[in-house]
């Protein structure tokens, strides 16, 4: 049902999750069913055509690069990418270290700014880290704004200008 929804939307890519167990819990019969469950799916995904993505999020098998990076291995399926966002728990230098770890199979990044407690930010407040992420993602990259402050549209504008305006000086980076 979900990859006819997909067709019928057109949509490129469907995401799914690396399970609900972080990668330093998970042991090898928990990861081995992983891995046959994502080939399962990128087969079936293979046959419309459209690739499968994990989220990038904590708390499950790709709560960090090295993980992620052993289960995309695993899984061996040029169709099997990954989104990518920060761990607000991190420090700029470590979320890049992640990111670099996954860019052979980033497909979509989730942009916004959290603190290590989850409070939301407007995007601004953590300028300097989203232009030093830019410099690796590459700009065939779709960015996903999510996650404004106070879920307020205006909030959504300001970062959206925010964004559009890092993303123009880039180039020049």
């Amino acid at each position: 049902a979900y990859l006819d929804t997909a067709v019928k939307l057109g949509a490129p890519c469907v995401r799914i999750w690396a399970g609900r167990t972080a990668s330093a819990q998970a042991d090898d019969d928990f990861f081995q069913r992983a891995v046959a469950e994502t080939r399962r799916c990128c087969e079936l995904a293979a046959k419309v055509g459209i690739d499968v993505a994990f989220e990038y999020h904590r708390k499950s098998l790709t709560d960090n690069g090295a993980s992620a990076v052993k289960l995309l291995k695993a899984v061996n399926r040029s169709h099997c990418k990954t989104y990518w966002q920060p761990n607000p728990e991190l420090t700029v230098e470590e979320n890049s270290r992640e990111l670099e770890a996954i860019l052979p199979w980033l497909t979509r990044v989730h942009v916004f700014s959290w603190l290590p407690d989850n409070t939301r930010l407007p995007l601004a407040a953590q300028e300097a880290a989203w232009k030093h992420w830019l410099t690796f993602i590459p700009r065939e990259i779709p960015l996903i704004l999510e996650f404004v402050k106070e879920d307020q549209p205006e909030q959504f504008r300001q970062d959206m200008v925010a964004l559009q305006k890092w993303l123009s000086h880039s180039v020049c980076l």
